[in-house]
């Protein structure tokens, strides 16, 4: 049994007919994840979660209620812990006023690229940074899914998270 941290994150969710919800957690732990009784989701179905601080996380409705939305997380007991680890961050960064912790070291991007979907469309975006394991572009007004494979030269990455004017890859996620 995980224990579950009373914590409002914002989120996005595809659910298992392709719709994105925009939502907000109520409480997550290494077990799963509670939203607001609102959400117009089924018992059992497959939803596929999204959020900046989690990351991709494949879940299944176990409970609806006037209490909320139950999602059970789909993981290894690995995943799991790392959820646990990134929660205890949350919850004392700003006790400890601790700063924002990256995976590798970002620098400022110039120009513009291709962005290229699986299904072969292309558009230009312009390059805001770039790390070693992921970019963030901007662009006009396409956007691909959440979690869609986009290449960018020779490399695969997945939309990680939306940004005000663009997107962002991450390349380790492939």
């Amino acid at each position: 049994m995980w224990r579950r941290i009373a914590i409002v994150l914002p989120i996005k969710l595809m659910d298992s007919e392709g719709n994105e919800i925009e939502t907000h957690t109520l409480d997550v732990g290494g077990g799963g994840l509670r939203l607001p009784p609102s959400q117009k989701l089924r018992l059992n179905e497959r939803v596929i979660v999204y959020s900046s601080d989690l990351g991709r996380l494949e879940t299944e409705v176990v409970r609806a209620d006037p209490h909320g939305v139950g999602l059970k997380l789909i993981a290894s007991p690995h995943k799991r812990e790392k959820i646990v680890d990134q929660l205890t961050f949350l919850m004392n960064r700003e006790r400890y006023e601790i700063g924002e912790v990256r995976r590798a070291e970002r620098a400022p991007g110039t120009g513009s690229i291709v962005a290229e979907l699986e299904d072969g469309t292309q558009f230009r975006c312009l390059v805001i940074d770039m790390s070693l394991v992921g970019i963030a572009l901007a662009t006009d007004g396409m956007r691909p899914a959440l979690a869609a494979r986009v290449k960018i030269g020779p490399y695969w990455g997945r939309c990680a998270r939306y940004l005000p004017n663009g997107f962002a890859l991450d390349f380790t996620r492939s």
